[in-house]
């Protein structure tokens, strides 16, 4: 096995890996980051004015973060999906010419 077999194998293997983290990430993007609650069984009470919930999921930013992430991610995916086209093509025919294949 060649060193670039082996590149090519952890090339793979990393794609899966981002797979497994863009599916946790899609999973979230929406949601409220989790914050700490107060007990139930406490007396305590919420001092201030009404919270905003909706404002408060938009603004997040943690939620924010993975949103940005994300689409960071997606940029990186389509341009490596088009640059491993290219590069997949450049040998196929160049395999090609060597066995004398010829369009």
């Amino acid at each position: 096995m060649t060193l670039l077999s082996v590149q090519s194998r952890n090339l793979v293997v990393g794609a899966m890996n981002l797979t497994r983290a863009i599916d946790a990430a899609e999973e979230i993007q929406w949601e409220a980051s989790p914050v700490p609650k107060p007990r139930e069984d406490t007396t305590q009470r919420a001092t201030g004015g009404h919270g905003d919930p909706t404002g408060d999921i938009v603004l997040d930013p943690r939620r924010l973060a993975v949103r940005e992430a994300l689409s960071e991610a997606a940029s990186e995916v389509r341009d490596l999906t088009v640059r491993l086209s290219k590069m997949t093509a450049t040998l196929n025919d160049a395999v090609d010419a060597w066995n004398g294949v010829t369009e």
